[in-house]
């Protein structure tokens, strides 16, 4: 559960709300989907966070719903290669996204998105050399999912 302010409108309120009722996760997901404005194509791009489509540039691995092709060329301008440049322009940081999650529940939430990655990897590019990766930043409380070289 976050520690911000959606708390009062989080799950725990839900089944409060709706005291004596058996409901399921997803009871809480359709009425959320059902009463909030929020378009279709958040739905569509919030997915892509688990599932995102992974292209290929030179020998690196990218995230296509987070690449900069003007930063990449930037990159490739300095000397650098594909396969070192995407560990830094497939990094997400998930603390950033999610501000009102506690660290703990963002730790948490980076592994499940993590382990899709690598899922995505596997079956679309089983010998690419690259991996997903959380990296944990404790002491500035952020914590980052990335694809790069294994």
């Amino acid at each position: 559960m976050g520690n911000g302010k959606n708390d009062t409108q989080g799950y725990a309120a839900f089944l409060k709300a709706n005291e004596g009722r058996s409901l399921s996760k997803f009871e809480y997901l359709y009425m959320v989907m059902r009463t909030s404005a929020i378009s279709n194509d958040f739905y569509i791009f919030f997915s892509k966070l688990f599932c995102p489509t992974v292209v290929v540039k030179g020998e690196g691995y990218f995230i296509e719903e987070n690449f900069d092709s003007d930063r990449y060329q930037e990159c490739i301008d300095q000397g650098q290669t594909s396969s070192e440049i995407a560990g830094w322009l497939n990094l997400v940081e998930i603390t950033a996204l999610f501000e009102d999650m506690s660290y703990e529940g963002a730790c948490a939430l980076s592994v499940i998105i993590s382990d899709c990655w690598s899922v995505t990897l596997a079956r679309e590019f089983p010998a690419s050399g690259f991996i997903s990766k959380v990296l944990f930043e404790d002491e500035l409380g952020e914590v980052y999912v990335t694809l790069c070289k294994a």
